[in-house]
């Protein structure tokens, strides 16, 4: 997919600019000239804010999602660095879709539904390249999982594992001292859970066994157990 990755960093950037130019109230007001150099300003100072993410960020990432950047990086024809700053989007914007889990008598068969719809803005690039990705990893511990998500994007919003766990979450808020960004990127901790928990329990160790960063809720759903969990993360 190398022509569609090209496209995709190219359209992202763009338009982050001009969503920043246009959306942010202390810089729509100004003149469209400057409101043009503020948005190009505000995308330089993301970057950098998602550079500095990464480097507090590493001890905590396994190194496989290094090995993934730099694969994504060779087929594309397009830095590592810029894989990992789109990745680390979500750590710095928190979340915001909906989420839900529904099972038993709430439910027609009685099996457990899981549901997330994306609420962020319908017209980012990313959005014309949605991409089901399917692993198959060989580390010991992981069972093969699907990552439903958008081509170069690596981490979990939405998943669904061949153990039948499905992950989804939601922006939680919360006070500043629920949060920090000194741990595992909350996306590659939700894909983790996809690849390597085999029941509803399992999903719930690795949960607390991470070091998390950001304050967002998670829906943890089991096929096998037939019920959901939301899990108030932070």
């Amino acid at each position: 997919m190398k022509e569609e990755l090209k496209v995709m960093v190219k359209d992202f950037f763009g338009w982050a600019s001009g969503f920043i130019a246009n959306n942010v109230t202390q810089i729509s007001m100004l003149p469209k000239w400057l409101r043009q150099d503020l948005g190009q300003t505000g995308v330089t100072i993301a970057k950098k804010l998602l550079d500095l993410n990464y480097i507090i960020t590493k001890k905590y990432t396994p190194k496989r999602w290094e090995d993934e950047f730099r694969g994504v990086a060779k087929g594309s024809g397009i830095s590592a660095k810029t894989w990992r700053r789109i990745n680390l989007i979500p750590e710095l914007l928190k979340a915001s879709c909906s989420i839900g889990g529904w099972w038993g008598p709430a439910t027609e068969s009685g099996q457990v539904i899981q549901l997330r719809a994306l609420d962020w803005e319908e017209h980012a690039p990313i959005s014309k390249f949605p991409m089901i990705t399917v692993y198959h990893p060989t580390e010991a511990g992981s069972v093969p999982f699907a990552n439903i998500a958008w081509a170069g994007f690596l981490g979990s919003l939405t998943g669904y594992s061949s153990a039948k766990i499905g992950v989804s979450e939601r922006l939680r808020g919360g006070d500043a001292k629920t949060m920090t960004r000194f741990g595992k990127p909350w996306t590659y901790a939700l894909r983790d859970v996809l690849q390597f928990s085999k029941t509803i329990d399992d999903a719930i160790n690795i949960l607390n066994a991470t070091d998390r960063t950001c304050s967002v809720y998670l829906g943890i759903g089991s096929s096998v157990n037939n019920t959901y969990r939301l899990i108030e993360y932070s």
